[in-house]
């Protein structure tokens, strides 16, 4: 079987319905947050924030994805592309760095031609800079776990897994790319890191068609993740 030839089980309906399920459980649990916080009853500090938020929609993602998309269905995880490692993968030697290096690559022209230069340092972690500022080291490490391990497994099983099976079952593999590229830097919602972005999204697709495995992506995804938050502990 040929990267194109494989079957595509999950359609855009049912990625569309779970993505759609999954902003509306955003919104209610940032809405209780923010609730309790303005009630005076719960006093959370932003670490909390993140965890609560990042990590609760990490597990309703991952809920939404086992329950709503998969077993309502009557499909396996191998219907997202989870299929069992093989020696293909060693293609991601080279492939990560690829990848990563053409996304910073065509971020790096945009800033200078488009906006003008490099961003002030102190902009890109001054986020990170409020949220790991006295917190202990527990809480440090269960957001890096979150950004890490957790939201590259969602956002695979979702962008990868249900959104690229519906787009190649109505457009193919090449147009497919395309499309979960822009959703994937779309859905992200910030502007000045677009072209990464979207250049990140189209070599996570493009892994998915190459190892037709969903595990190829979930290791860039997790590397990109990773060197991002590092860098960005590395200048607090």
């Amino acid at each position: 079987m040929t990267p194109t030839d494989e079957p595509h089980v999950v359609g855009l309906k049912q990625a569309f319905s779970t993505s759609g399920l999954l902003a509306a459980s955003t919104a209610v649990l940032v809405g209780l947050v923010l609730a309790l916080d303005r009630l005076g009853w719960v006093a959370f500090s932003l670490v909390a924030v993140v965890l609560l938020v990042g990590g609760g929609l990490g597990i309703v993602a991952l809920a939404l994805v086992r329950w709503w998309l998969l077993a309502r269905n009557g499909w396996t995880w191998a219907a997202l592309g989870f299929h069992r490692p093989g020696l293909r993968l060693l293609h991601l030697l080279w492939q990560v760095p690829l990848v990563l290096l053409v996304g910073a690559a065509v971020q790096g022209v945009f800033t200078v031609v488009v906006l003008g230069g490099a961003p002030e340092e102190a902009g890109g972690s001054s986020a990170l800079d409020d949220v790991v500022v006295g917190a202990p080291a527990w809480a440090v490490a269960a957001v890096v776990l979150a950004v890490c391990v957790v939201t590259p497994l969602w956002e695979e099983a979702l962008f990868r897994g249900a959104f690229f099976s519906g787009f190649s079952r109505r457009l193919g593999a090449p147009l497919a790319i395309l499309a979960t590229a822009a959703l994937f830097a779309a859905v992200h919602a910030l502007p000045p890191a677009l072209p990464y972005l979207f250049v990140l999204g189209l070599g996570l697709a493009w892994l998915r068609w190459f190892h037709r495995n969903l595990w190829a992506p979930i290791v860039v995804h997790a590397v990109n993740n990773g060197i991002v938050t590092l860098g960005a502990l590395l200048v607090v």
